[in-house]
């Protein structure tokens, strides 16, 4: 499958309905722009967005309820926080959120800013309710040279979590487009602590994807989530984040149609989208088929 507008279907009907239900976990180096998609799918879609380091960073002031989780530790070591007490914040932001829902008789929609980053963390969101879990994981397989060039030039806006960098740029430098607010420099992003941080995921995360992509049809309880589809975004850079965000929505809601197919024909889909010079192009497999070859560690690059 390639190109065009994947939301068409026989199902398009339902769309206006599915579009409600967006629950989206981004995976992801340091670097891979998912912070900022993420941003963009969240405003663009009012679902609420869930970054770990946002909670952590915000542990004094706008969620206190993080510090007595996380303790002392310092979100700009460059060095991962402990995977419980990650999952403890990750998953107490989750049970706020669906509280809120049940009370306003709305489904549970989320984005997962990084998360999961461990195959711990991995192993605790597959173990969900299907109707609590992520329904599509987003893998971005993005060059170190493409995520080092971008992190050595970003600024944050930290209340929204938006980020920008030399590629896209503030329209005023280090001021936010959106509220006119001022911008700042991470304290984890300088080059030292940008190669620690892309060596620990390539030590941990990895173990997290294959995680998720060896999960799939292996549990014997229907309370455990196995309802979930993959898209892995081989991203070179030249695509704006904008329209990643708008590929990522459109698929969301084409993997909820595709689950009235699941049982019948091929089982959990494996969506590759390949971004070139600006352009996307896609390839649709099944999960179980994607798995059969690959090693313990490392999964994309056998993909």
């Amino acid at each position: 499958m390639s190109g065009g507008d994947l939301s068409r279907s026989p199902f398009s009907p339902f769309i206006f309905w599915i579009v409600r239900i967006m629950r989206i976990a981004l995976i992801g180096p340091p670097g891979s722009g998912k912070s900022t998609i993420a941003s963009l799918l969240s405003s663009e879609n009012n679902v609420p967005r869930f970054s770990c380091g946002d909670f952590i960073r915000g542990a004094n002031d706008k969620y206190p309820w993080v510090k007595s989780i996380i303790g002392d530790y310092d979100v700009n070591s460059g060095k991962l926080a402990d995977p419980l007490a990650v999952c403890e914040i990750m998953f107490k932001a989750i049970d706020l959120e669906l509280a809120q829902t049940t009370q306003n008789s709305k489904p549970l929609s989320y984005i997962l800013d990084g998360s999961p980053r461990t195959g711990y963390e991995a192993e605790r969101y597959l173990s969900l309710p299907t109707h609590v879990a992520p329904s599509l994981y987003v893998i971005f397989s993005t060059d170190s040279e493409v995520c080092i060039a971008r992190l050595s030039t970003r600024y944050l806006h930290r209340p929204s979590g938006r980020t920008y960098n030399a590629k896209c740029p503030p329209k005023v430098h280090m001021v936010d487009d959106v509220t006119g607010e001022p911008l700042e420099v991470r304290g984890d992003d300088d080059p030292d602590r940008i190669q620690v941080r892309l060596d620990q995921y390539k030590e941990l995360t990895y173990e997290a994807i294959y995680q998720i992509l060896s999960r799939v049809n292996t549990s014997t309880s229907s309370a455990i989530n196995s309802n979930f589809d993959v898209l892995e975004i081989n991203d070179d850079g030249s695509m704006p984040p904008r329209e990643i965000s708008v590929h990522i929505s459109r698929l969301s809601r084409l993997s909820k149609e595709l689950e009235v197919l699941r049982r019948m024909y091929v089982g959990h889909w494996f969506i590759r989208m390949y971004i070139k010079d600006g352009l996307a192009t896609y390839k649709v497999t099944s999960i179980q088929k994607t798995i059969r070859d690959l090693p313990l560690l490392n999964p994309l690059d056998a993909l």
